[in-house]
């Protein structure tokens, strides 16, 4: 992170020499397009995106399911899953929307996740940022990459090198969401959410787990995603309001107890992009408990930990339980890496073939099935995938 800081410092400082100003006379569509692509290429470089075509298509087709029912957007929206424990979400200019990894976790179905979206979509929506940004004195793009990482991504480091810059840090209280900003998120993304079919209950729920884990984790500052969306036990109480005053007119479903789906992303998220596999899979074994927790996709979960962590006997016991699903191409592809990781090629072609032919843009499986290619000296189709 030191890195990012130093980086930052320079980028903020020096850089912002090499682009032309913004008029806060007026910050136009251009300018905010502009300005998104300079923010999301500064996110790719220094941060891993997820490119585990399970998890984006899903993320994609809930956000899918709200746009459809948004008519005005003034962008076309781009979503990107990054690797990070922490609960954030949020938007960038020009219709960029980053979630963590951390904030799928810790959602416990699709309306959940679908909340924080519809949240994020009223953002792109009303360009808040982009009012933000006209209400402001001069600044370059390169110094608005600069600050908004800092107070989009909520991380330490960016805020530290961020108020180094003698630019930024005038600048930064100017371009936060305000309690005006927020309210407006919510009311209209709670009609999104409502539009889609999902349940308004969901956005509740999403911002009592956000408070519970601040509860948990015994810290007294929010974690970065209130950061960015200040107000929280406010923001809850106005939600609630909102809700029993529709609720007078109509009825509303109550979030899925037994969303399979959504648990099934959430355990390959956690499996696969958790940041410790021990807790991970203590994790998992805790939830083997909970009745409403689907057996066999923990299951999933946990032969994709026991592969990383050499337990392969534990492994190959899941894959003789009545839990393999030979139907289903995610456990293909994890079944094709642990014969991968335990050196059985034939099995692991096999497997990780079935996987990608299901998949054809599964770059996991087919980053797999090239190694085992390879192994078999089998280079020219090894080369080709």
């Amino acid at each position: 992170m030191k890195k990012i800081a130093l980086f930052l410092v320079l980028f903020v400082s020096v850089c912002s020499f090499l682009f032309t100003p913004f008029d806060s006379a007026g910050f136009s569509i251009q300018d905010e397009i502009e300005l998104g692509k300079k923010f999301k290429k500064f996110v790719s470089v220094h941060f891993r995106f997820v490119n585990d075509v399970y998890i984006n298509e899903y993320v994609r087709k809930v956000l899918k399911r709200i746009t459809s029912k948004i008519y005005d957007l003034p962008f076309p929206i781009k979503l990107y899953v990054i690797k990070d424990s922490s609960i954030n979400a949020f938007a960038a200019p020009a219709g960029y929307i980053f979630i963590n990894t951390g904030l799928i976790i810790h959602m416990d179905n699709e309306d959940e996740l679908a909340a924080i979206l519809a949240h994020e979509l009223a953002h792109v929506r009303q360009r808040h940022l982009a009012k933000n940004i006209e209400r402001s004195k001069y600044l370059t793009a390169a110094s608005l990459v600069g600050i908004l990482a800092g107070i989009l991504i909520g991380n330490p480091a960016l805020s530290q090198a961020i108020s180094l810059s003698s630019i930024a840090g005038a600048q930064t209280a100017a371009l936060r969401y305000s309690r005006e900003n927020e309210r407006d998120a919510d009311k209209l993304g709670l009609n999104f959410l409502i539009r889609a079919g999902y349940s308004p209950y969901g956005m509740v729920n999403a911002f009592e787990k956000i408070k519970q884990s601040m509860k948990l984790s015994g810290v007294v500052t929010p974690p970065p995603y209130m950061l960015t969306h200040p107000g929280l036990e406010e923001r809850i109480r106005y939600i609630k309001d909102m809700i029993s005053f529709l609720s007078k007119s109509r009825s509303f479903n109550k979030p899925k107890k037994h969303d399979i789906e959504y648990l099934k992303i959430k355990t390959l998220t956690e499996a696969r992009y958790g940041d410790s596999p021990y807790s991970v899979l203590q994790d998992l074994k805790f939830q083997e408990k909970i009745k409403e927790f689907n057996f066999c996709v923990l299951q999933l979960g946990k032969l994709i930990i026991y592969s990383k962590i050499g337990q392969f006997d534990k492994a190959k016991a899941i894959l003789k339980s009545q839990c393999f699903d030979p139907s289903d191409p995610i456990w293909d592809r994890e079944a094709g890496i642990f014969f991968f990781l335990t050196k059985d090629f034939s099995k692991a072609e096999f497997y990780l073939k079935r996987a990608v032919d299901h998949k054809p843009d599964d770059v996991i499986a087919i980053f797999y099935l090239a190694r085992v290619l390879k192994y078999k000296k089998d280079y020219d189709l090894a080369i080709s995938y």
